[in-house]
């Protein structure tokens, strides 16, 4: 979905400077269908700014059903930073016991009671709060999100079988010590672990539902493809990657189809199924674009020669591209 211009340039440096013999843009998201051997799926993109969701049937991208969330992996560090200026989770520094602590893998309460003179000024049982200046490096936001966060059950819907959370992290019911590379100690609580990923399923007034969103694609698409749509629910990007995730979204359409609002969809009931990936999600459309570039495609291709005899040679639309490469 890039500007004709900005096709334009990266033709020019790659045929010009690189040499390369042949171009082809092929979205990212088309692209995640081709590790699954699929020629039809409703693929979802959640990255770190946004999330995208997009049908595509039989190799023909609807483009005028996508659906677009503001929403994406910046916007859980935030939750995250705003959960812990909530709650009391800071314990002041603690050089020695800290060490102790990183050596011997034990936990703080276990080490506390192993050190000897311990001294007076260090108090680990006094948690502070996160001041409004903090300030995390993204880095440390991203490694509390993959180790201790997960997406909640969906409470509302009977019977719903919550993930065995400690099978992925930790045992839920305390404060888990993370160590800060200021050398201080963050508790992470269990509203910190569970509530930042809410943000996507519209838990907040101000913001939407990704089931909701999804919902809205399918309605708009043809009444005769939803089903195969609905069937084939492919998950990419690396902000799916939570525990939870995907049995959220099945709870969730299973439940909002019910409603009064969604009758019209009430036929899809029992066809929602996510797609299993044998590669992480975060690099799914890599290994689609990998195989692309493995196959031999000239139609749908913009050439060197070509280029060189005409710079200014029309470029393919990558939905008909896309079409060409099935």
């Amino acid at each position: 979905m890039l500007p004709i211009p900005f096709k334009r340039t990266i033709c020019k440096i790659l045929f010009t400077h690189f040499l390369v013999e042949s171009i082809v843009f092929v979205p990212s998201m088309a692209l995640s269908l081709f590790p699954l051997e699929l020629s039809s799926g409703l693929v979802i993109d959640s990255g770190f700014s946004d999330t995208r969701i997009l049908p595509i049937f039989e190799g023909a991208v609807i483009l005028k059903c996508a659906q677009f969330i503001n929403i994406g992996e910046k916007h859980v560090f935030e939750r995250i930073l705003d959960v812990l200026r909530t709650y009391p989770s800071i314990s002041k520094n603690a050089d020695r016991v800290i060490t102790k602590y990183m050596e011997l893998r034990l936990s703080l309460k276990e080490v506390i009671q192993n050190v000897e003179e311990l001294p007076e000024e260090v108090d680990l049982s006094e948690l502070v709060h996160l001041e409004e200046d903090e300030h995390f490096d993204e880095s440390t936001l991203q490694d509390i999100k993959v180790k201790f966060c997960y997406v909640k059950g969906f409470e509302t819907i009977p019977n719903y079988e919550n993930i065995n959370v400690d099978e992925y992290t930790f045992d839920t019911t305390e404060n888990i010590e993370y160590k800060l590379p200021s050398n201080r100690i963050l508790h992470i609580n269990e509203n910190v672990r569970k509530y930042p990923y809410d943000i996507m399923f519209g838990w907040l007034d101000e913001e939407e539902s990704l089931c909701v969103k999804i919902l809205e694609c399918l309605r708009k698409c043809p009444i005769d493809t939803r089903k195969i749509l609905a069937n084939n629910i492919v998950i990419t990007g690396g902000n799916t990657m939570v525990p939870g995730f995907k049995q959220r979204i099945i709870a969730e359409l299973k439940h909002y189809i019910q409603l009064p609002d969604y009758q019209d969809l009430i036929g899809l009931q029992g066809f929602f199924n996510i797609k299993p990936s044998p590669f992480p999600e975060n690099i799914l459309s890599w290994v689609g674009g990998s195989i692309i570039a493995s196959l031999d495609f000239e139609d749908a291709c913009i050439n060197r020669e070509s280029y060189i005899e005409n710079p200014y040679i029309p470029i393919p639309d990558w939905v008909d591209s896309f079409v060409q490469l099935y």
